[in-house]
């Protein structure tokens, strides 16, 4: 079977009120004859742990934040410009 159709997923969810992460990877290796690993997304975490690591880099933000003209944003709010901005520096560490 190379789909799931909403019929199949309604009977098999029918008495749940909440479907699981467990549910939907369990009808997926039932319906598929597949093994479902999820594993967590631990990029930021590393990357964030590498620049709190770097001294230079820390040196720099703490200047920043002395020159910072207030009612500026402190923080990068989109993981995005984050990842781009850790990757930068990573390469600048290099």
């Amino acid at each position: 079977m190379e789909f799931i159709s909403k019929e199949m997923l309604n009977k098999y969810f029918e008495d749940k009120s909440n479907v699981c992460l467990n549910d939907l990877t369990q009808i997926i290796e039932e319906q598929f004859g597949v093994i479902v690993k999820i594993e967590e997304n631990n990029e930021v975490a590393k990357i964030t742990k590498r620049l709190s690591e770097n001294g230079e880099l820390i040196d720099k933000i703490k200047r920043a934040r002395e020159k910072r003209e207030s009612g500026f944003p402190s923080y990068i709010r989109n993981k995005t410009d984050f990842l781009k901005l850790a990757n930068e520096t990573s390469d600048d560490v290099k």
